[in-house]
This record gives C-alpha cells, sequence and structure tokens, in this order.
C-alpha cells in the first residue's frame, strides 16, 4: 500500500535498540531517535511496559515520526522536520493531582465494583489495600464493611488517569472495631500509620 505505515511495539525485557528493531524499525532509524532524544529523554533504562510507535515512509523505511509512552502521564515525541532531522519533545500534558473524598460499602464480591458503584474510578482497591498493607488484609472484608478515605486522583488533560494514593482511610467493619490510617512523609520516615502511631505489622514486631 502507498504512503506510511506506523510500527507499535513494547520495550519488554529487551534494551531499547533491539525491541525498536524486532518491531521492524532499522537500526540506522533507531539510532536516529536516540541522538534525537538526548538531554530529554535516555533510553538507556526503560521500563518493561514502556510503549513506542515508529511511522515510517514505506518505500524508504525512514522515520517520520516517534512516540514514547512511560504512561498516560509522560509521553515524548519527535518529528522529522524540513530539514530532514529529528525534533524531539516532551508533551505538555497538565498533569493534576486532586484531593477527592468520598466512602463506599463492601458488596462482599469486589472491591473496585463496589467503589465504581459509589461514584469512584476502578483502580482504587490497589491504592487501598497498600495502605490497609499490615493494618488489614484485603481477605478481612465482609459485604457491609464501610471505607471512607481521603485519596489523590491524578487527570492527564482533564481525564482521569489513576489513583496515585490514599492520603487517610477510616475502615469500619460490621463487625469489630473501626481503624484508621494516615500518611505520613516526613524526614527519613514515610509510610501509613495508625491513631496511636504504630507502623504496618511486620511478622511479630511493630515499628
Amino acid at each position: 500500500e502507498p504512503g506510511p505505515r506506523v510500527v507499535e511495539g513494547k520495550v519488554g525485557s529487551e534494551p531499547f535498540i533491539k525491541a525498536h528493531s524486532a518491531a521492524g524499525v532499522p537500526e540506522k532509524e533507531t539510532y536516529r531517535v536516540v541522538t534525537a532524544f538526548q538531554g530529554i529523554r535516555s533510553f538507556d533504562r526503560c521500563g518493561r511496559a514502556d510503549r513506542f510507535a515508529a511511522l515510517l515512509d514505506r518505500q524508504t523505511k525512514r522515520l517520520k515520526a516517534f512516540e514514547y509512552s512511560v504512561s498516560a502521564e509522560e509521553v515524548y515525541q519527535a518529528r522529522e522536520g524540513p530539514d530532514g532531522l529529528l525534533s524531539a519533545t516532551k508533551l505538555d500534558l497538565k498533569v493534576e493531582r486532586t484531593q477527592i473524598a468520598g466512602a463506599l460499602v463492601y458488596d462482599g464480591k469486589s472491591l473496585d465494583d463496589s467503589a465504581e458503584q459509589a461514584g469512584f474510578e476502578r483502580g482504587l482497591a490497589r491504592v487501598i489495600t497498600s495502605a490497609l498493607d499490615g493494618h488489614a488484609a484485603a481477605e478481612d472484608l465482609s459485604r457491609g464493611d464501610v471505607i471512607r478515605l481521603v485519596v489523590q486522583e491524578v487527570t492527564v488533560l482533564g481525564d482521569f488517569a489513576r489513583y496515585a494514593g490514599v492520603e487517610a482511610i477510616e475502615f469500619r467493619p460490621v463487625k469489630g472495631e473501626s481503624l484508621r490510617v494516615y500518611y505520613f512523609d516526613m524526614p527519613g520516615e514515610r509510610g501509613y500509620y495508625d491513631l496511636k502511631g504504630r507502623g504496618p505489622h511486620v511478622g511479630a514486631w511493630r515499628k
């Protein structure tokens, strides 16, 4: 077919240059990308989930445009100009963090489904589990348990991207005592502590 073609791939466990070449991008074009991003983004250490897309001329296989995505919040692009050189930049995606407060009632099956029914976005279960780790286990949740929390929500260009973490959480089980856990970030010490200043339970000891 005439016109350019798009080559997409994921870095995975391979070095960037090898993963790029394996996707069908000529090695010399890969080095053009590396050169264009000098001082902007190094490809020496890439995440396994990092993704890329290259726009190639179908006949010459010359790279015309390139995009590298670390996450929805971190995206890089390069385009070939009239001079034949690639110009690279990190996109300004207007990433914002907002403090969100709310509550949910556990349905006994899925924490994410329960959160969605309460008006939250999916993905809340991961940060709740992380906040309660060492204080209470997700498997301890029972139908009807109430969770109140203050959480940081990350948006990209106004759209929800992810929950960055929990600032404070209250676990109110149908049976048993309530538990409150807060996130503290202090010099030399950070993590989730309960009302008595106790950190996560590790083995037989509390820090």
